[in-house]
C-alpha cells in the first residue's frame, strides 16, 4: 500500500519490475514540489523477510 506525503500525492496503479536483480515498484503520482505535475515514479524495493518487501518515499 502506498501512502502519500510531501513528495507524492494521488499515488496509484503500482506494479513491480525486476531489472538487473533489483525489484522496483513503479507507480504514478502528482509531485507537489514540482507544481503538482503528474509523474511516473519508481522506488527500489527492500526485501525485509521471505515474501515481504518494502519501499519508502522518504
Amino acid at each position: 500500500m502506498l501512502h502519500g506525503n510531501s513528495r507524492g500525492i494521488g499515488l496509484g496503479h503500482n506494479s513491480v519490475v525486476r531489472e538487473r536483480g533489483n525489484d522496483y515498484m513503479m507507480f504514478h503520482g502528482y509531485d507537489p514540489k514540482d507544481d503538482g505535475l503528474f509523474r511516473l515514479k519508481s522506488l527500489l524495493l527492500t526485501h525485509v523477510r521471505e515474501g515481504c518487501s518494502q519501499a519508502s518515499l522518504n
